[in-house]
C-alpha cells in the first residue's frame, strides 16, 4: 500500500509539473482566447487557421453521423475535397468543446496542450514501466516535452501529437520482451493511430519500421511472431482504411505528385543538423546566418547518444532498443536528405517513390528527422542511466557520492535546458461578433446545393497569398456554406482555372458564367478590393443584385440566373 502511495505521488506531481511546464512554455496563450491562434514567432498563421478550420470540420462530419466525411465545403463542387489535405481524425477528441459553443481557435489550444502533455506523461509511464529510475522517467518526459522540431512546427498541428509514434515504438519494444497477439494488436492499434494524427508522419514511421525493427524481433522464433505482426498490420489498416483509400484514390485520380524541385527544396542537407534553432544553452555556429532547417536536437544529447551506443555490448538488456534507435536515427537521417541523398546515378527517394504508395505526394521529406530527433532523446536517456550506474558504482565515500550526484543531476538540468524553446506568438483570427449580419444572411438565404465565392481569390500560390482564403474559411466554421475557392495541401486543377480567369478578368460576364456553372448563388465580396463602383456595370447589367452592406467591409450580391439577366 505504501508502494502505491508513492507510485501515485510521484505520477501525480510529474502531472503537475509537465502542465505548468507547458504553461510556462506556452506563456502567451493563457489564458485562453476565443479569437486568438498561437503561431511560431515569425510565421504566417495560414496552417494554423486552415488546422483550426479542419478541427471544426471533424466535429462537424461527425455531427452528421460521418456521411460524406470527405466532402468538406472548399473548392465547390469538386468532390472528396477533404483528401486534398490531412484530415486529423484525431482532433474528434475536442469535437465536444465545439459542440458546447467554443470557437474553433479555442478547440485548436487545447489539442495542442493536451498533444505536448501526452508526449511528455506518456513518455514519462514508457520509460518508468521499462525499469529506468523516477528521475530518469521524469526527464526523459522533459526532454521530449521541449524537443527542438516540435516546438519549430507548433503551428503545424498534426505534427505535435509525437506520443503516438512513441507509443508505437514501446509498444514494439514490449512485445519483445513477451510475444503475444494482445501485444502485437496494441503495436498496429498504434500505428493505426499515428494515421489518425498524422497520415503523413504514420506513412514515414511505417517505411522506418519495416527497415529498422529487426533487432527488437531478433532471437524470436517466426511461429510467434508472424501471426501477431499479420495482426497488427490487420489492426492498423482497419484504423486507416476508412480515408486513406479515398485518399488515395483522389489523389491519383487528379494525378497529384510533388515537383522535384520542391522536394528538394524541403529536403534536408546534412549541415542542417549541425545548427540549433532560435536561443540554444549550447552552440558551435554562428546564429547570423541559419538555414531553412535547423535540425539539430541539442549536442549534449547527441553525446549522451554516442556514449549509450558505445557501451552498448556492456548493457546486454538493453542491447537491441539501443540497436533499434540507432538504426532508426542513421536509416531516418539518410531518407530526410530526400534528393539530396544521391549514390552515383541512383536517387533512392525516386525509388521509393515507385515502389510505394504515398511517397509521391510526400513534400516536406525533412520531417523524418523528427525520427531522428526522437531516437537521440531516447539513446540520451539511455546514456544517462548508464552515467547514474557508474556513479552508483564508483562513489564510496559520502562526499564523493554527492559530488558525483550533484553532477548527474547538473547533466539532466543540462540535457532539457539545452534546447529550450521559445514561447509562440499569438495571431488573431476571425469573430462572430463582428461579421454577424452578413454570415445569418448566408445561413438562411443559401439555398441547399448551392455555393458562395469569396473574393478575392489568391493571387498565387506563396503561403502569405493564402491569407485571406485562410480567413474565408475560418469564416466558413461559422456560415457552414461550402466555397468555390479554399486552401489544402493539394489544389485541384479546376480551382486554378477559376482563380486565373477571376484575377485576370472578374467582373467580367465570362466570370459570372463560370460563378453560375460552379452552382453559386452569392459573392461575397471584401469593399476595400472590389469598391461598389467597380461592381456598378454587373449591377445595371443584372448579373448580380447587391443584397447586403456589412459594416465590417463585406458586401454580398447574389448571382442572378441567367433567365433574369438584361440581354
Amino acid at each position: 500500500m505504501k508502494h502505491l502511495s508513492k507510485t501515485f505521488l510521484f505520477y501525480s506531481i510529474s502531472a503537475i509539473a509537465y502542465f505548468l511546464l507547458i504553461v510556462y512554455l506556452l506563456r502567451p496563450i493563457f489564458p485562453l482566447k476565443q479569437s486568438r491562434i498561437p503561431i511560431k514567432q515569425n510565421h504566417l498563421q495560414v496552417v494554423a487557421m486552415f488546422n483550426a478550420w479542419t478541427i471544426w470540420w471533424n466535429a462537424e462530419s461527425f455531427q452528421r453521423t460521418g456521411t460524406d466525411y470527405m466532402q468538406a465545403p472548399i473548392f465547390f463542387p469538386e468532390r472528396n475535397a477533404f483528401a486534398f489535405s490531412e484530415p486529423q481524425p484525431a482532433t474528434l477528441l475536442v469535437a465536444p468543446l465545439l459542440w458546447w459553443g467554443k470557437s474553433p481557435a479555442y478547440a485548436y489550444q487545447v489539442y495542442l496542450i493536451s498533444s505536448l502533455f501526452l508526449n511528455a506523461f506518456l513518455t514519462l509511464c514508457l520509460v518508468r514501466y521499462f525499469r529506468q529510475t523516477r528521475l530518469l522517467s521524469f526527464v526523459s518526459g522533459c526532454l521530449i516535452l521541449t524537443l527542438p522540431l516540435v516546438h519549430g512546427v507548433i503551428h503545424v498541428l498534426q505534427l505535435v501529437p509525437i506520443w503516438s509514434i512513441i507509443g508505437t515504438w514501446f509498444a514494439m519494444r514490449w512485445f519483445r520482451t513477451q510475444p503475444s497477439y494482445r501485444r502485437g494488436l496494441l503495436a498496429g492499434l498504434c500505428l493505426g493511430y499515428c494515421g489518425w494524427v498524422c497520415l503523413h508522419q504514420a506513412l514515414l514511421l511505417t517505411i522506418l519500421l519495416s527497415l529498422t525493427a529487426w533487432p527488437l524481433l531478433r532471437g524470436i522464433k517466426f511461429s510467434q511472431v508472424i501471426g501477431p505482426l499479420l495482426l497488427a498490420a490487420f489492426g492498423a489498416i482497419c484504423l486507416i482504411r476508412p480515408f486513406a483509400v479515398v485518399m488515395k484514390e483522389t489523389l491519383e485520380a487528379h494525378q497529384f505528385a510533388r515537383a522535384d524541385e520542391l522536394i528538394q527544396k524541403l529536403s534536408a542537407q546534412p549541415q542542417h543538423y549541425l545548427h540549433l534553432p532560435d536561443h540554444p544553452l549550447l552552440t558551435f555556429n554562428s546564429v547570423d546566418a541559419l538555414p531553412r532547417h535547423q535540425l539539430c536536437p541539442g549536442w549534449l544529447k547527441i553525446g549522451l547518444a554516442g556514449f549509450a551506443i558505445g557501451f552498448t555490448f556492456w548493457r546486454r538488456k538493453c542491447r537491441p532498443w539501443i540497436i533499434f534507435l540507432t538504426l532508426t536515427g542513421v536509416v531516418a537521417f539518410l531518407f530526410s536528405l530526400g534528393l539530396h541523398l544521391q549514390v552515383g546515378n541512383w536517387k533512392p527517394w525516386n525509388s521509393l517513390g515507385h515502389w510505394i504508395p504515398g511517397i509521391a505526394q510526400v513534400r516536406s521529406v525533412y520531417r523524418f528527422a523528427f525520427f531522428v530527433q526522437l531516437a537521440v532523446v531516447f539513446l540520451a536517456v539511455e546514456g544517462l542511466s548508464l552515467i547514474g550506474t557508474l556513479v552508483r558504482l564508483s562513489t564510496r565515500t559520502k562526499f564523493t557520492r554527492r559530488l558525483a550526484l550533484f553532477g548527474f543531476y547538473l547533466l539532466c538540468g543540462l540535457a532539457i535546458f539545452e534546447t529550450w524553446p521559445v514561447a509562440p506568438t499569438q495571431a488573431g483570427v476571425p469573430v462572430w461578433n463582428k461579421s454577424r449580419p452578413w454570415i445569418e444572411y448566408l445561413q438562411s438565404h443559401t439555398p441547399p446545393g448551392k455555393s458562395i465565392a469569396c473574393l478575392p481569390f489568391a493571387d498565387g500560390n506563396q503561403l502569405s497569398q493564402y491569407d485571406l482564403t485562410a480567413r474565408w474559411m475560418y469564416y466558413g466554421t461559422m456560415h457552414g456554406r461550402p466555397l468555390v475557392n479554399g486552401y489544402s495541401g493539394f489544389f485541384p486543377e479546376s480551382y486554378y482555372d477559376l482563380r486565373r480567369l477571376v484575377n485576370e478578368e472578374f467582373p467580367s460576364q465570362k466570370t459570372f458564367q463560370e460563378f453560375r456553372a460552379r452552382q453559386v448563388e452569392f459573392l461575397v465580396v471584401l469593399r476595400s478590393v472590389y469598391a461598389r463602383k467597380e461592381m456598378s456595370a454587373a449591377v445595371e447589367a443584372k448579373e448580380v443584385e447587391h443584397v447586403l452592406a456589412d459594416s465590417s467591409g463585406i458586401d454580398i450580391y447574389r448571382l442572378m440566373p441567367a433567365t433574369e439577366r438584361r440581354p
